[in-house]
């Protein structure tokens, strides 16, 4: 582990996809406390971008990330998370008593420059053989205006 923790701790990333969650929380954190959605999607269903178990997805999301508080006293959720109700619902399934903390990974420009920005992130990383959603550009707008309304 990089750093001791002191108070059972959950960790949970917001921002938009392409956004540098992942770089970053592979930097900051062990491999082993990060829950990523994304990676059960494609246990589940065989593709990160097939939707259509999301409720199993997130659940086991939240078994995983409350055995990770269990057992290490530390759990990081690495989603797309740009809408404050599904976050709050999420956070419900957190143990009282461990410290809830955001990481906010806030875009920077214009709208047109940030979905530019996020596309070209996303396309780059599809073309270096990352396993990740092929987020259309033109669905960009959507997210980006949830996660500046909450």
């Amino acid at each position: 582990m990089r750093f001791k923790v002191m108070h059972p701790t959950f960790y949970m990333a917001i921002g938009l996809s392409g956004s540098g969650k992942s770089t970053i929380l592979d930097h900051v954190f062990e491999r082993e406390v990060i829950v990523e959605p994304d990676a059960i999607r494609k246990e589940i269903t065989g593709s990160v971008s097939d939707q259509s178990k999301d409720f199993v997805v997130w659940k086991e999301a939240a078994k995983r990330v409350n055995g990770n508080l269990e057992k290490m006293g530390l759990a990081v959720l690495d989603a797309t998370s740009t809408k404050s109700s599904l976050r709050k619902q999420f956070l419900k399934n957190i143990p009282a008593g461990v410290r809830k903390v955001a990481i906010v990974f806030q875009p920077q420009g214009s709208d047109e420059e940030i979905v530019d920005k996020l596309y070209s992130r996303i396309q780059k990383d599809l073309k270096s053989g990352k396993d990740r959603s092929n987020v259309p550009q033109e669905v960009i707008p959507r997210p980006l205006q949830q996660f500046k309304d909450g």
